[in-house]
C-alpha cells in the first residue's frame, strides 16, 4: 500500500511538470488540475497538510480561469461564426462597417457636387480655420 501512495505522488509530480511543457493555457490548466488532485490524493494519504492545500488551492485557481478561458472562448465562437446559416448580429454591424467605408473610399474625391483627383487637392479644398481672422479683430478691438 505504501509503495501504491508513493506511486500517485510521483505521478501526480510528473503531470504537474508536464503541464509546464503544453503550448496552450486551456491545456496547461487542464493538465495542472489533474496532477494536482492526484498530488493532493498523495497529501492527504500521507497526512501532509501543506501538500493537500498548496494542491487544493492551485486546483481551485486552475479551474477557476479554465471557466474564464471557456466562456471566453464560447463568446468569441459565438460572435465569429455562422448559425444556422444566419449571419451573428456582430458579423452583421462589422459586415455594415466594412461596406460603409469602402463606399467612403470610392466617393472620397467627390466635394461640393465636384469630383477632385487626389487628396492634396481634396486638402486645398477644405476651408481653413478663421482663427487668425478672430485674433487680428481682437487685436485691433483693443487698440481702438
Amino acid at each position: 500500500m505504501e509503495v501504491f501512495v508513493e506511486i500517485i505522488g510521483y505521478v501526480g509530480m510528473a503531470i504537474i511538470l508536464c503541464s509546464s511543457l503544453m503550448t496552450t493555457v486551456k491545456w496547461i490548466r487542464i493538465v495542472n488540475i489533474c496532477g494536482s488532485i492526484l498530488c493532493a490524493t498523495y497529501g492527504i494519504l500521507t497526512v501532509t497538510i501543506p501538500t493537500v492545500a498548496l494542491n487544493v488551492g492551485l486546483m481551485l485557481i486552475n479551474i477557476s480561469f479554465l471557466i474564464v478561458l471557456i466562456k471566453k472562448e464560447k463568446r468569441n465562437k459565438n460572435n465569429n461564426t455562422i448559425e444556422n446559416g444566419e449571419i451573428t448580429d456582430k458579423q452583421q454591424e462589422n459586415n455594415a462597417k466594412i461596406e460603409v467605408s469602402l463606399d467612403v473610399n470610392e466617393h472620397k474625391g467627390e466635394i461640393e457636387g465636384g469630383k477632385i483627383g487626389n487628396s492634396a487637392e481634396i486638402q486645398n479644398t477644405t476651408k481653413k480655420p478663421k482663427s487668425k481672422n478672430k485674433i487680428e479683430k481682437i487685436q485691433q478691438n483693443k487698440i481702438n
